[in-house]
């Protein structure tokens, strides 16, 4: 009876972390085999595929990716950079970026503090991509270009788009949100 307990009380928490995710956030995951997002929309470009590999979650449970493509960013510095060979998984409750895939593109990653960093080879220096939340490192986003996909006009279409996102919220307090 208390192993049940137990076991539905892991479960309620996987249902919650999945639940209560924000599509403009993204982790670091050192056990990533891929970068991963579970939402078809963020995409700018998309090519649906059939794979024939599982991506083993964090509860055991397996989902099958049903496509890739490539998302953007923008990053607090104000650097836009984008992520290709993205995986699209249903079910998959955070957006994941795979620092072993990050390394086997040639980067260099560094936890300083509760700061992470990456360095290109090419490059000099280390540029800050992350910060520490609690005991997860997530991307230091300044606005969720991810989030506009395709439909990306501009300003004002990126306004709206908040607008709709959180609940029709009065535009002068989005201002405030910033």
């Amino acid at each position: 009876m208390v192993e049940a307990t137990v076991q539905q009380k892991i479960q309620q928490g996987f249902a919650c972390l999945a639940i209560s995710t924000s599509a403009d956030v993204w982790y670091i995951d050192s056990g990533a085999s891929a970068h991963m997002i579970g939402v078809r929309e963020h995409f700018l470009s998309y090519q649906e595929e059939q794979t024939d590999f599982q991506i083993t979650m964090g509860n055991k449970t397996k989902c099958t990716p049903i496509g890739r493509g490539t998302i953007a960013f923008q990053m607090e510095a104000g650097t836009n950079i984008q992520a290709t060979n993205v995986l699209h998984v249903l079910g998959l409750g955070m957006n994941l970026i795979s620092m072993s895939y990050l390394q086997d593109k040639g980067y260099d990653v560094f936890f300083i503090g509760k700061k992470i960093y990456v360095k290109h080879p090419s490059g000099k220096k280390k540029k800050q991509i992350g910060v520490r939340s609690n005991k997860l490192y997530r991307l230091q986003l300044e606005s969720p270009i991810a989030l506009l996909g395709n439909n990306y006009n501009g300003v004002k279409e990126q306004n709206e788009l908040w607008h709709k996102r959180m609940g029709h919220l009065h535009h002068g307090a989005l201002r405030m949100l910033r």
